[in-house]
């Protein structure tokens, strides 16, 4: 279910031998993410984590700059002109 600064949503499935699941989770602001971990909706994730046949592993990465393809040109020298 799209939520009000959910930027987007991912599921990946592992298919070899220990197989998982990642859950990736993109938010335009930290108290946006804050007010869904909050929400009733995220017990429906923590349920779904409650069923692995294995302990959940759960990382929460903040970063307070994003850069794009100008990162890329700088790092490399290119110039695309």
């Amino acid at each position: 279910m799209a939520e009000l600064g959910c930027l987007c949503c991912c599921i990946y499935h592992e298919d070899c031998e220990e197989q998982g699941i990642l859950y990736v989770e993109h938010w335009q602001s930290m108290a946006e993410f804050e007010h869904h971990i909050k929400e009733n909706n995220y017990s429906k994730i923590l349920e779904a984590m409650e069923l692995s046949s294995r302990r959940p592993e759960v990382s929460f990465y903040v970063t307070n700059k994003t850069w794009g393809l100008e990162l890329v040109e700088r790092l490399r020298a290119v110039n695309w002109n």
